[in-house]
């Protein structure tokens, strides 16, 4: 994740949005012409189109993206955490713990390798939550964001899903938590398939 590798090139593409998401020159060694060769990642393209005008510079642009990401894990579980507290000392206790979820191993890791992917665990977790105390348009961005992220943020997605739903069908004897999750568990695998297709046959890529 060094300066010329991954961190610099997310920086980049930040910086000089395109539809497609050219390889800077800097970067030709790389294999293929575009990023989309790489990873379906829409959301970074909307993203750069967003971020670019700002007058911050691509390494800059490119730390507030990762850090949103780490704020909404921590806001994220103050949210789960709160649901479950009912006095102002339960409420207290829960916000250093929402902080030390900012920090966590996996965070302070992606400080010397700064990834994009970091969008997925966390709107999977914000998904989850928004979903389970009925905030529906957080939990459709969430969704959205998810699988945007990555050509396989749906399969991930999808899994997580289905193993949260398998465990809430033991739990109630009953297979409707499936059957309420079915669409979603679908729409997700098959996002991530046309993804995976688009990118070997449009742009020649896949890994």
């Amino acid at each position: 994740g060094g300066w010329a590798w991954d961190s610099g090139w997310f920086a980049a593409l930040i910086g000089h949005p395109k539809i497609d998401l050219p390889v800077p020159p800097t970067l030709e060694l790389y294999k293929f012409k575009t990023f989309y060769a790489y990873h379906i990642s829409p959301l970074l393209t909307v993203v750069s189109w967003i971020m670019a005008p700002l007058p911050f510079g691509p390494p800059r642009l490119l730390a507030i993206l990762l850090g949103s990401f780490e704020g909404a894990l921590g806001l994220t579980t103050y949210a789960a955490l709160r649901s479950t507290c009912g006095s102002r000392a339960c409420t207290a206790l829960i916000i250093p713990i929402a902080v030390l979820a900012t920090f966590c191993g996996p965070a302070l890791a992606t400080i010397s390798s700064p990834h994009i992917e970091a969008a997925i665990s966390v709107s999977m977790l914000a998904f989850i939550v928004s979903r389970s105390l009925g905030h529906r348009i957080t939990a459709a961005i969430a969704f959205a964001i998810c699988l945007l992220a990555r050509e396989d943020g749906g399969l991930h997605l999808a899994l997580l899903l289905g193993a949260v739903g398998v465990a809430k069908a033991l739990t109630d004897r009953s297979i409707k938590p499936l059957r309420d999750d079915a669409l979603l568990i679908i729409g997700a695998i098959a996002y991530s398939g046309c993804a995976f297709l688009a990118q070997k046959f449009w742009f020649h890529g896949g890994q």
